[in-house]
């Protein structure tokens, strides 16, 4: 299930997923531009250390993997692009590529969310208690330029150079670069390559063809396509159409006993 954040919170929460799996499941997250908090009843490993309760995670440049070997239960809260400087006193490239516990930067008091996030009866109700919480913790007010700037390359699906930013801001390429690396914690680059393919899944998630796709993505060269696909997602675009999703950028292996449900 996916539901809206609060009007008061549009600006740094993007929307909330809902997440039930069975036993034994694989996921695979990639790159989609936006950071995001995961509470979950069960436990997670990356192959690198062992998640549980909740935790945050940056922006991600290609994927991540993440195993689960019993009942899970999950509440994303995917944010904004730019939703990672509304919450932290540290530039968002800091947690590029990294999954941090959320108690490591909240402290004790997100002993007591998680109890109550998992307590509460209702998605609406959980998503209640999380922006009540958040309320206290934002940082900064809202960046009107990062964020017309967001719009605008949101608009042009990605399809913009850095020159052409640089002329959109009235910004040197030095700067546009450290905006990016604290608001984002991507290169602008690096930040419209992946908008720019997400705009080609979208395209071949309305099933249309792989050579529509690519064209609407702005994709004259497949092979190439194919390529940076799979840099991306680990997964060619037929591999990923016959994938279970559960989100866009949020895959389920190995288990028919996944989906976007109530918890």
């Amino acid at each position: 299930m996916q539901l809206p954040a609060s009007p008061a919170f549009q600006h740094c929460i993007k929307h909330y997923l809902f997440i039930t799996t069975g036993e034994m499941v694989n996921f695979r997250l990639f790159a989609d531009g936006n950071p995001g908090i995961v509470f979950t009843v069960g436990q997670f490993t990356n192959g690198e250390q062992s998640l549980s309760g909740s935790f945050i995670y940056g922006q991600i440049s290609d994927f991540q993997d993440l195993y689960s070997d019993r009942f899970t239960q999950l509440m994303v809260v995917v944010l904004q692009p730019i939703g990672l400087q509304f919450l932290l006193d540290i530039p968002a490239s800091e947690l590029q590529q990294l999954i941090v516990p959320l108690n490591t930067i909240y402290g004790n008091s997100i002993n007591h969310l998680e109890e109550q996030i998992f307590a509460a009866s209702s998605p609406s109700q959980k998503i209640k208690i999380f922006e009540s919480f958040i309320h206290n913790q934002l940082t900064n007010s809202i960046n009107t330029e990062m964020e017309l700037l967001m719009k605008h390359i949101t608009r042009n699906k990605g399809m913009v150079t850095v020159k052409q930013l640089t002329e959109y801001t009235g910004w040197q390429e030095r700067k546009l670069e450290r905006q990016f690396a604290a608001a984002i914690g991507l290169s602008p680059k690096r930040f419209c390559d992946i908008i720019r393919l997400q705009s080609f899944i979208h395209h071949l998630k309305d099933k249309v063809s792989l050579t529509s796709a690519s064209y609407e993505a702005g994709y004259s060269d497949q092979p190439h396509l194919i390529k940076t696909f799979k840099k991306f997602t680990g997964l060619t675009p037929t591999q990923y159409l016959s994938s279970h999703s559960l989100a866009v950028n949020f895959l389920a292996f190995n288990n028919p006993n996944v989906g976007i449900v109530h918890f």
